[in-house]
């Protein structure tokens, strides 16, 4: 049995033109796919877009360090990242299913599309949403989190990705956390 399966989700007018794909992470039968699905209708994030559904360790077996829902978030993480590398995508937004996007998103997409098109091929987290901890402005528009917490809404740049998949996924204790 597969855990996991990709659902593509068509739109119009994306907001982010720098990101080649947005992925919404899923927890099937959590009660948010509605949610999920009006959320994208209100605000397209990207011109590829999809809905990974995940079955999750308690209704199928996955080969992780512990069957616990913080090591399965990083199994749907990795496995979004092997997808991305399969598509060649460069630049990725991944969202978890608990995700919002402000009303004004749209007047902030303009300078996120430019700071991700200058920086594409460094290796980056670029957090849309994230509680900080510790931040020094690097821009204007921007700053610098040197502590955080949560992955809600993150890019990821094609090379981070590719370090990522090469680390060991038993020192992942926590996602939002390493």
């Amino acid at each position: 049995m597969d855990c996991y399966r990709f659902e593509p989700v068509k739109g119009t007018d994306p907001l982010f033109n720098s990101i080649d794909a947005t992925y919404v992470l899923h927890l099937e039968g959590n009660g948010r796919l509605d949610r999920i699905k009006s959320l994208l209708r209100e605000h397209y994030p990207s011109n590829n877009t999809f809905i990974l559904f995940n079955k999750g360790y308690k209704k199928c077996k996955k080969k992780l360090p512990g069957q616990e829902s913080k090591y399965d978030i990083t199994d749907a993480n990795l496995h979004v990242f092997k997808h991305a590398k399969e598509q060649n995508y460069k630049n990725i937004l991944v969202l978890e299913d608990d995700y919002f996007f402000h009303k004004d998103v749209r007047s902030h997409s303009k300078p996120i599309n430019t700071f991700l098109r200058e920086n594409e091929e460094n290796q980056f987290m670029y957090f849309l949403g994230v509680v900080p901890g510790i931040i020094i402005p690097y821009s204007w528009y921007h700053y610098r989190a040197y502590l955080s917490m949560g992955t809600h809404a993150a890019v990821y740049s094609k090379l981070y990705r590719e370090n990522m998949l090469n680390v060991d996924q038993n020192l992942i204790e926590d996602w939002d956390v390493y």
